[in-house]
């Protein structure tokens, strides 16, 4: 599986993308609305929160090799723990945070059961949806979230982004 993460200012032009393509379709997340209009009006509420955050839309990809597939459920779960991963291991301090360090990170069995707490608990302060493509040869979803907390208006950190979305992708790739 291959993790590619971006950050952007564009709720619009992310969202126009990642849905308006053929045969693109909202599998997952939390959000209402179904066209790009209502999903950047539900964005653009989070963003107001805190203006100093200049990409506050988080743009997160997930490809399964071509011989790969999964459906629908277990894509839109998979889409739902990578995020929740990706917001656990940006909170994390320390050693554990230190992802590229194997002996110490967080281990496995502790990222896992944070990222289940953090779906029953958390996940709903942060504005998200998922969404399947199938314009190329290897299945892939987009996840398209607004990295600001409802609650708090603190921004999701991104400074290791990639690290992170590889240990991530990696523990998903076993789930999965």
């Amino acid at each position: 599986m291959i993790a590619n993460i971006k950050t952007n200012n564009s709720f619009r032009q992310t969202t126009q993308y990642v849905i308006e393509k053929d045969q693109a379709r909202i599998i997952g997340g939390n959000m209402v609305g179904q066209t790009t209009s209502q999903l950047v009006a539900e964005f653009l509420i989070s963003a107001h929160l805190n203006p100093q955050v200049k990409t506050p839309c988080y743009h997160l990809m997930l490809s399964l090799s071509p011989d790969e597939t999964l459906s629908d459920l277990q894509f839109a779960q998979m889409g739902q723990r990578f995020l929740a991963s990706m917001v656990v291991l940006s909170r994390l301090t320390g050693d554990k945070a230190r992802v590229t360090s194997p002996e110490n990170r967080i281990g496995e069995a502790e990222l896992t059961q944070k990222v289940d707490s953090f779906i029953q608990e958390d996940i709903h302060q942060y504005s998200y949806f998922i969404a399947r493509h199938h314009d190329q040869e290897h299945q892939h979803i987009h996840i398209v979230a607004s990295r600001l907390n409802e609650i708090t208006g603190k921004a999701i950190q991104t400074w290791q982004n990639y690290p992170q979305g590889e240990y991530a992708a990696r523990l998903l790739e076993k789930q999965f």
